[in-house]
């Protein structure tokens, strides 16, 4: 089964599919290109969805800013960058991420 992964992809998901009986070949469907984003006012929160756009973050915004992670790997990437702010979402998905900011604006009133 071909897997397009990016030049960037953790083993897991092969590792996976492989304890599964399931062989893959990997294509190399992109390769990531980090251009840092240092905005002039900060965001109150940025959803990021990897470790790669996190690093593209400038350090102002990930020190500044509510980092909102859609997941444990993205989330731990946070952690050790430094982040003072890092809430992650329940699920990978449009609405655990929704819920994420929901709870907290409702805790900190910061992130609209």
């Amino acid at each position: 089964m071909a897997l397009p992964r990016g030049d960037r992809a953790l083993p897991t998901l092969p590792l996976l599919l492989g304890d599964a009986g399931i062989e893959t070949v990997e294509v190399r469907a992109y390769t990531t290109s980090l251009r840092p984003w240092n905005p002039r006012e900060l965001p109150a929160a940025v959803v990021v969805a990897s470790p790669s756009a996190l690093e593209a973050l400038g350090s102002s915004v990930r020190q500044g800013s509510t980092i909102v992670a859609i997941g444990a790997t993205t989330a731990g990437a946070a952690a050790r960058h430094g982040c003072r702010r890092v809430v992650q979402a329940e699920q990978p998905t449009v609405e655990g991420v929704y819920r994420a900011i929901e709870q907290l604006n409702s805790r900190t009133g910061e992130a609209q």
